[in-house]
């Protein structure tokens, strides 16, 4: 805070000297080559950076994702930060790049679909993808073998419009087999277009659809643009000021309860100043020179009109995005469910430790009095608002690469109409971060596998082939399988491998009373949680089950008790039951 004031009223004396006059300075920064890019990070020790994806393969890329046979699906932001203008199509598309030759670079793309309205959210799904766009939830895929999708299939509308900070973002599987995604600031009307009879979804939280039911649910609040699951399926999103906070699934049992009623969450992050190593942009040092000249002196432009860090240029979290959590098997075990969040205007990523507390958590860095991000750029363009647990076991950095990244409102008139906003519409990049000595492993082909293969690739260190792999069970529905993932249930190598197994069995409407009473009876806190909630749906034809979901209301754990209490006390909302996905 007192950098802060010191910095507001260096400007406010030096403007008013008329050092700088603001419309003869170049507010333009150059951008970097990936090659440049590379040499201007500065990432923690025992770790290297290298390049997964760059232009002209891809660009803007804002979200992606990784097929079963590794092939890499990217949202392209193109139009941000202005919708089109009237009578004009729409840009954002969806590359699809491919590794030919296994080296972990790609390098040739294919645009899988077009025209599309800010795409912000994406996962694969029987050889297609979904997509969120600025107000529907597509389905996408090839069947001709062309590249080009045609099938394109809304699955639901009613997002409501928004600025591109604030729009529904970031679809991502769960362990509960369900696709989830951030509403953010937008919310909205869910509905389904081939039934405009059925009941309709508000949207006052998140929210989750049951590829294979259609049924749509309301799952946390908070969060604005970008979030994460951990091993043990609790989501963590983050804010333009907040790096990090928890946001716990209560919303679907609390619908008609008074506000503030359920399991607390929000800010969790310790972290308050931030480390960058790159120049304050040209625009943002004009523009706290531009509001400078008003504070205190015109109405409505009182000192509090903007916060200490909006006026400041440089070193406060003024735009967080992205919100990773590690769940690889290639970094130390020292960094295994570590959080990693995205400030872009900063050009870095922080790293925190979560630190579980009662039913909540704390996050902060590992070593709180460290002066240095876990990875920072001195190029001004790199732009870090996603992250993906990579096929190859480690952690991947969405970067937008922008010059400008920036509410379109809060740059000033006089300044906005001499910069570019949309400058490197053409570009983006994905970035590897790999420990030091370390090899990549080949890319696994999953779509390849058997159903023995796959039961064992639920038990893999890896969550990029624990979630592939259940995914890809659900979507075979092999009978088959039942029988060795039933033994699985309680003899797995891990908890999170044994977590995806019970969940698979829900999927594959297998799961059965003497199962999840396995569960319920765990050691592992974690096995007992996730046993509650699959119990739920049979609570109202077993007697005995109630009775030992009951007992674990005073369980030792503090979030067991709570799940024991949400399910037992209040009903899960119905969904509307929406039309199945092709």
């Amino acid at each position: 805070m007192i950098r802060s004031v010191v910095l507001v009223l260096t400007v406010i004396i030096a403007t008013a000297a008329g050092e700088v006059a603001p419309d003869t300075v170049d507010l333009h920064v150059a951008p970097m080559t990936p090659e440049e890019a590379l040499k201007a990070f500065v990432v923690e020790p025992g770790f290297r950076v290298e390049l997964v994806a760059s232009e002209p393969v891809i660009a803007d890329p804002v979200a992606a994702a990784y097929d079963e046979n590794g092939r890499l699906y990217v949202c392209a932001l193109v139009d941000y930060p202005e919708l089109p203008a009237t009578g004009i199509p729409p840009r954002g598309r969806i590359i699809v790049a491919d590794d030919s030759d296994g080296d972990g670079r790609y390098e040739r793309s294919t645009v899988l679909a077009d025209g599309l309205a800010w795409p912000t959210g994406i996962a694969c799904w029987k050889g297609g993808v979904f997509v969120l766009t600025r107000t529907e939830l597509l389905y996408l895929k090839d069947t001709t073998g062309d590249g080009v999708a045609d099938v394109r299939t809304v699955v639901v509308s009613g997002f409501r419009v928004d600025k591109a900070e604030n729009l529904m973002n970031t679809l991502g599987w769960g362990l509960d087999n369900h696709l989830h995604a951030a509403k953010s600031s937008a919310g909205g009307t869910l509905r389904q277009v081939a039934q405009p009879d059925a009941p309709a979804l508000d949207l006052q939280a998140n929210f989750r659809i049951d590829p294979q039911s259609g049924r749509c649910s309301l799952t946390t609040r908070g969060g604005r643009f970008g979030w994460a699951f951990d091993d043990w399926g609790n989501h963590f999103g983050c804010d333009a000021t907040t790096l990090l906070m928890y946001c716990p699934e209560a919303a679907r049992y609390l619908a008609g309860k008074p506000a503030g009623a359920g399991p607390r969450g929000g800010r969790i992050t310790k972290v308050a100043a931030i480390f960058p190593i790159s120049e304050a942009e040209p625009w943002k040092v004009q523009r706290q020179q531009h509001w400078a000249r008003f504070v205190d002196k015109e109405p409505g432009m009182h000192a509090g009109r903007y916060g200490g860090t909006e006026l400041v240029p440089h070193g406060f979290t003024t735009g967080g995005a992205g919100v990773g959590i590690y769940r690889g098997s290639l970094w130390p075990a020292a960094y295994l469910g570590n959080a990693f969040s995205g400030e872009p205007p900063n050009n870095l990523v922080v790293r925190q430790k979560l630190v579980p507390e009662g039913t909540t958590f704390t996050a902060d860095r590992p070593d709180p009095a460290a002066k240095r991000e876990f990875l920072a750029s001195r190029d001004r363009w790199f732009r870090p608002l996603g992250f993906a647990n990579a096929p190859d076991g480690c952690l991947h950095v969405i970067d937008m690469y922008r010059e400008v990244i920036e509410y379109y409102d809060a740059i000033p008139k006089v300044i906005r109409d001499r910069l570019r906003l949309n400058n490197g519409s053409d570009m983006g990049r994905i970035w590897r971060v790999i420990p030091e000595g370390a090899t990549r492993p080949p890319t696994p082909r999953l779509g390849q596998a058997t159903t023995a293969e796959l039961i064992a690739a639920l038990d893999h260190g890896d969550a990029w082939r624990r979630e592939t792999a259940q995914r890809l069970l659900v979507e075979r529905q092999d009978r088959a399988a039942v029988a060795d993932l039933e033994r699985m249930a309680s003899a797995g190598r891990t908890i999170p491998g044994r977590l995806h197994v019970l969940w698979t069995l829900r999927g594959l409407d297998a799961l059965t009373e003497p199962t999840v009473r396995t569960a319920l009876a765990d050691p592992h806190p974690v096995l007992r949680e996730h046993g509650i909630r699959l119990a739920e749906v049979l609570l109202a034809s077993s007697a005995a089950l109630r009775m030992q979901v009951t007992t674990l209301s005073e369980d030792a754990d503090p979030r067991v008790r709570l799940q024991a209490t949400l399910s037992l006390a209040v009903k899960p909302v119905a969904a509307p039951k929406l039309q199945p996905t092709p």
